[in-house]
């Protein structure tokens, strides 16, 4: 008796279990023609160091980022969600007691996120918030609040060594814009 190599099991197996899975009825020979897409795959150049003490940089960056990214994507999804929001009211009360009652929700919603994060992580939240929206963060506050509450929140800021004023250009940096391109490719692949 001739025995079954086990590399040819396994494959009928294989193609069994898929014809299970996907719902074909048809006998083993017609499932072997069935295409499956896989979906884009996005391939990135790695990032050219300069010595070591920069990989560690990158690195550290990377990690900080990544602790970062949720919430960045939170941030940009509500201020999405407020512009909308706003345009439908008026100037005046109405807009005042929507804006009092964003702000509640938001520090009951979201604060508890970022009172983990570290001061690194708190200064490149900062700076990713500038970068995702456009606008510095004392630019919002200064919309949405008022310019008082600007100046004292960055007079708060200036004594961590934060500067709220400062608009992020993109230009200048590469690594975190390397970087944000990876983590945005992982989180569009992951949850298409």
């Amino acid at each position: 008796m001739k025995r079954l190599n086990p590399k040819y099991f396994l494959f009928v197996s294989i193609i069994w279990l898929m014809s299970v899975e996907f719902g074909y009825s048809q006998n083993i020979s017609d499932s072997l023609l069935v295409s499956y897409d896989l979906g884009e795959i996005v391939v990135f150049e790695s990032y050219k160091f300069k010595n070591q003490k920069e990989e560690k940089k990158y690195k550290s960056l990377e990690e900080d980022l990544r602790a970062i990214y949720p919430i960045i994507q939170i941030v940009r999804d509500e201020y999405s969600r407020v512009s909308k929001e706003l345009e439908m009211y008026y100037e005046g009360d109405r807009e005042k007691k929507f804006l009092k009652w964003y702000e509640n929700y938001a520090r009951e919603s979201y604060m508890h996120h970022l009172m983990v994060l570290n001061v690194r992580q708190g200064k490149l939240f900062l700076k990713m918030v500038s970068r995702e929206l456009s606008y510095s963060p004392f630019e919002l506050i200064k919309k949405y609040r008022n310019g008082f509450s600007a100046f004292i929140w960055q007079g708060t800021a200036r004594f961590f060594k934060v500067n709220l004023k400062l608009k992020y250009v993109k230009d200048e940096q590469s690594m975190i814009e390397h970087v944000m391109r990876k983590l945005d490719a992982e989180y569009h692949y992951f949850t298409n």
